[in-house]
């Protein structure tokens, strides 16, 4: 078997982090011949770590090579459509929710015209199916269209589960700084917070690439507070696991996601979580009060209310964090690979 992935990014995030697993257990586990189309940029700073895994990282690719499928990782990287269409079979996986409809510059019906071109559209969750990309899709037959949940291996057993409250509340959040992860109301509703409480809130993930989109006075928030607010920028995944285990709260106060994998690993550790009130956790199986605690996108103060309830309330963070493991392990990673697996599949001819 060998095959063809293309996406934009290796970097720090959700989407890079299930396509590397997956391209290491199709090389790895199934013996698969994987090659990655990359520009020179990724090559330099991610040709190694592809290698590593076993996987073949090139700049050209040749129709000629005799691939089964390709798989296109991202909404971002649809234009590939037009590559290979009638050439290879081709799926593409949409790991994006709805602000990534907003920033497409073209006309819907290029948007219809691409997604005719793929041979198989791999969701997440049946909300970016039936809702955010209904518009586009609807005419497609149901074959070409499937739902795979994303998965989350167990904890590694030396990351130490937090057994109790410590004095200092810590809250934290996982994801690159971004307008639609909505960070800045996550550090007011800590500041209030902290002139009650004694608390902070540590904040990993990418703290450069979208700064540009903030206010200087939104960008204020990265340097004042110190003693409240701990920007840690971008970790490695043991290391980001690490701090999440010690951690008191996990929140997520996004306007806008798929199927982030943050929550179910904070889940996994036995964090309580609050989470922002979208539309797709609901399909996922976060219920308010019963494993999490809800808020309105945007609400500082239901937020900051969310979160003092769980500091002062032990018995309620008790239930919803058994209720929030049962969920997290029904998402197993293994799962998740034999699903995502068996679903390329399909574009293999018997």
């Amino acid at each position: 078997m060998k095959i063809l992935v293309t996406t934009h990014s290796y970097e720090l995030n959700g989407a890079a982090a299930l396509l590397k697993s997956a391209m290491r257990y199709w090389s790895q586990s199934l013996g698969w011949e994987v090659e990655a189309l990359v520009n020179e940029k990724n090559l330099i700073e991610h040709g190694d770590e592809l290698a590593s895994i076993g996987v073949k990282p090139i700049t050209t690719a040749s129709l000629k090579s005799n691939y089964q499928f390709v798989l296109i990782n991202t909404f971002i990287d649809i234009e590939y459509a037009n590559i290979f269409f009638g050439k290879i079979p081709t799926a593409l996986w949409l790991h994006e929710g709805v602000s990534i409809i907003h920033q497409f510059s073209g006309h819907p019906v290029e948007l219809i015209k691409l997604f005719s071109k793929l041979n198989l559209l791999i969701f997440q969750t049946n909300w970016q199916a039936n809702d955010v990309f209904r518009s586009f899709i609807y005419h497609l037959p149901k074959e070409r269209i499937a739902i795979v949940p994303n998965g989350v291996d167990l904890p590694n057993p030396e990351i130490g589960f937090k057994k109790a409250l410590s004095p200092v509340q810590k809250i934290i959040n996982i994801g690159a700084l971004s307008p639609r992860k909505r960070q800045f109301d996550l550090a007011i509703a800590t500041i209030n917070l902290s002139k009650k409480y004694s608390i902070h809130c540590s904040f990993i993930g990418d703290l450069i690439q979208h700064q540009d989109l903030f206010s200087e006075s939104e960008r204020q928030y990265l340097t004042d507070y110190p003693d409240v607010l701990h920007w840690e920028g971008a970790m490695d995944h043991e290391s980001t696991m690490q701090a999440l285990s010690q951690s008191d709260i996990f929140c997520f106060p996004s306007s806008d996601e798929s199927f982030p994998l943050a929550p179910i690993e904070a889940a996994l550790l036995n964090v309580p979580l609050v989470l922002s009130d979208l539309p797709m956790y609901d399909g996922i199986g976060w219920v308010d009060g019963i494993n999490c605690l809800k808020f309105p996108v945007g609400n500082i103060a239901l937020l900051e209310a969310a979160i003092e309830r769980l500091m002062l309330d032990l018995s309620l963070r008790q239930h919803l964090t058994a209720n929030a493991h049962k969920l997290a392990i029904t998402f197993s990673h293994e799962k998740f690979l034999s699903n995502l697996t068996h679903t390329l599949l399909r574009l293999v001819k018997p």
